[in-house]
């Protein structure tokens, strides 16, 4: 099982009557709701969720909430420990649960230097508690194609080539990217480019980093051939779409 890594946490108050607009995440998100209600949409399905429940989208799922009341949520992206096995939808919050989102909002305001290993830890913790608490589970995918995107989705902010992938997952390069275009509609390449803008979008609208800094997060040791990707993505450049979502 892959090691835990928190892409993104943080608390927000939504309001009565709010929108929250269709998005995707290049993680899972988990997000434990406090004192709302509402509905919430992904892709075609609805689920409704009321106070002390948990939200569960997953990576590339494009997903919007509509609040009926208003409060707080906190917010978590994850990958690793299993997290990309929950289920899609609405489910109550274990007791240990609530605690932990607490200790993981408090842990992100503070300044420690060891913060970012400590919001790790605690997200792979509620990954883990959550997988041994449903029953009975969302199976894991199986085979050499599902084997490869599960460690892009782990490890696309490191360097990683199509030769590398294939022999992680044991088969040749060719077969790889035969097998993979085959169940995912593109090429391993490509998949592992898009995950690493979707990280990108993600840091670009919750950090303040330099675009440089966001380049090597992802992925990209060349901010110049990161710029080139994402424009060819996103239909802009880094700072442009930042500045198009700052409020």
């Amino acid at each position: 099982m892959a090691q835990a890594k928190c892409w993104f946490t943080f608390e927000t108050e939504v309001g009565a009557g709010e929108t929250c607009p269709k998005h995707a995440h290049p993680c899972t998100e988990i997000v434990h709701v406090g004192e709302s209600r509402g509905e919430l949409f992904d892709g075609d399905k609805q689920f409704h969720y009321q106070p002390g429940v948990l939200l569960i989208y997953q990576a590339g799922g494009r997903h919007w909430v509509e609040n009926q009341c208003g409060g707080n949520h906190i917010c978590l992206g994850i990958t690793g420990c299993g997290a990309e096995c929950l289920a899609v939808g609405v489910i109550p919050a274990p007791g240990v649960i609530g605690p932990l989102f607490q200790r993981l909002r408090d842990v992100s305001k503070g300044g420690a230097a060891r913060q970012r290993t400590h919001l790790d830890l605690l997200a792979g913790l509620i990954a883990v508690e959550l997988l041994a608490d449903s029953s009975p589970g969302v199976p894991k995918p199986s085979g050499p194609a599902a084997a490869a995107r599960e460690l892009i989705d782990t490890r696309f902010h490191e360097p990683l080539c199509l030769d590398e992938i294939a022999s992680s997952v044991y088969i040749s390069p060719d077969y790889l990217r035969q097998v993979f275009r085959k169940e995912f509609g593109r090429s391993p390449i490509h998949y592992l480019i898009r995950r690493r803008i979707e990280a990108a979008c993600e840091m670009l609208l919750h950090t303040a980093l330099p675009i440089q800094d966001i380049s090597r997060g992802c992925g990209f040791e060349n901010p110049f051939y990161f710029s080139r990707a994402f424009r060819k993505h996103m239909g802009t450049t880094p700072s442009a779409y930042r500045r198009a979502q700052s409020p």
